[in-house]
């Protein structure tokens, strides 16, 4: 019988959820630039130190965890933990908290089959800084992260190739005179959606005045966009509290 290896790493990580395994454990999601996607069982425990460990390990926090690892077992072993980056106004803000949830529900969708990517994990790390960060408005920023995620992940449409009366082509991503033969596409006005986001990003945002309904037409837009390009892509259950979110 072959030893089994086990081994035990440090790895900085981005917590995406945590649900309940047993009455003694629980089983953690996270993302990490060198591992990728991965789930740990982390033992709940009690009293002040395992208090201190929860709001440690809630959505979104940046931590440096060292893990157990089996590489036959798609479960590691949590062994502990240190807070890489210390929210001040995240978990805090009722609407920055409401965006984070959103958000760390959109990237376990997203996240699913993902190959390591330090550049990604870099990415969703500083966002979520300037996120907690920021004393602007943030009415847009779901908007923004989103657009700019779809560079990271490989799917960003090629504004490049717009033309007037063209037509975008969301399953292609990419503008066409030609009828592509599906009905994934933006037409007219709406087909100029891609080349507008192209010009938001974290310093601008603020100024972008967009009313409600245009604000949720345009994330129903791109969470269709990301939907076409990611099989299997679930329902997201917190798209909805961001409805009523912002004037």
């Amino acid at each position: 019988m072959a030893d089994i290896q086990i081994m035990e790493e440090k790895l900085h990580a981005i917590v995406l959820g945590t649900i309940k395994h047993s009455d003694k454990s629980n089983v953690m999601t996270v993302y990490t630039p060198t591992r990728g996607r991965m789930t740990v069982i982390v033992n709940v425990g009690s009293g002040k130190t395992a208090r201190m460990r929860n709001a440690m390990l809630m959505p979104l926090s940046i931590i440096e965890m060292a893990v157990q690892i089996r590489e036959t077992r798609e479960l590691q072993m949590f062994k502990n933990a240190s807070t890489l980056v210390v929210y001040r106004d995240l978990y805090f803000n009722p609407v920055k908290n409401a965006l984070g949830l959103f958000i760390a529900e959109f990237l376990d969708h997203l996240l699913r089959d993902t190959v390591p990517d330090r550049r990604l994990w870099s990415f969703i790390a500083d966002s979520l800084r300037l996120l907690d960060a920021t004393r602007n408005s943030v009415a847009n920023f779901h908007i923004t992260f989103l657009h700019s995620l779809a560079t990271f992940v490989g799917i960003a449409p090629d504004t490049r190739s717009y033309r007037e009366g063209a037509v975008f082509d969301m399953v292609a991503g990419s503008y066409t005179t030609i009828h592509p033969g599906h009905n994934a596409i933006l037409r007219g006005d709406e087909a100029r959606i891609p080349c507008l986001l192209d010009r938001i990003n974290y310093s601008n945002m603020h100024l972008w005045k967009l009313s409600r309904d245009n604000r949720q037409r345009l994330l129903e837009g791109i969470i269709r966009y990301y939907e076409i390009h990611t099989p299997g892509f679930k329902p997201l259950r917190s798209a909805e509290v961001l409805r009523q979110l912002f004037d």
